[in-house]
């Protein structure tokens, strides 16, 4: 068979066909399932490793070519960035005690207010205060306090709606030649009984 004729360019093409017949066979007997490959449908990122280890430089301080004293820089640094790591944490600990006692406090209010909102229940005697005497409920936020609530949502749902008009101002005045036609009408004869 020579290159180029019409024998060569039909087996060609013959083994052409072949080909995406076999890849088109392969890909319908293939099963692809996106939840086998957990990696194509949410790849993870990349997480760059934590340092233990200070980033502060440490020189001598008067640019000493025998560098003196570093070892005690050095750790005269570590010591001031654990002291700093330990302020953070304590004020992060610190901040997380004063929202719980919040929250409590909060959560205490609303079930007191659930108790004694209408009228007092817990018989509170004179020494002992009930604790909603003098709160209000917001409507909006349902937050039980001592002044009325002035979050943004909740003065918004406070202001008054558009006054309406009185009815007869909402009717529009007939126009003058309709008022002309109702004139000229005849009045309706009254019927005796």
């Amino acid at each position: 068979m020579r290159s180029g004729s019409a024998v060569a360019m039909q087996a060609k093409l013959d083994a052409a066909v072949s080909f995406a017949q076999r890849s088109q066979d392969a890909l319908e007997s293939a099963r692809f399932l996106p939840q086998d490959y957990p990696i194509l449908i949410a790849p993870r990122q990349a997480v760059a490793p934590k340092r233990n280890h200070s980033q502060r430089r440490v020189g001598s301080g008067g640019g000493s070519a025998t560098m003196n004293q570093v070892l005690e820089q050095k750790e005269a640094a570590i010591a001031e960035d654990e002291t700093k790591a330990q302020g953070v944490t304590s004020r992060k600990e610190a901040a997380a005690g004063k929202k719980a006692a919040v929250e409590e406090e909060a959560q205490e209010l609303q079930d007191a207010w659930a108790r004694c909102g209408v009228a007092c229940m817990c018989g509170a005697v004179w020494p002992v205060v009930c604790l909603v005497v003098g709160m209000k409920r917001c409507a909006t936020c349902n937050d039980v306090k001592p002044r009325v609530c002035v979050k943004r949502q909740c003065v918004a749902a406070r202001r008054p709606l558009m006054l309406m008009p009185p009815p007869d101002l909402l009717t529009l005045p007939a126009p003058p030649e309709a008022q002309a036609t109702q004139q000229q009408l005849p009045a309706e004869p009254e019927q005796s009984v």
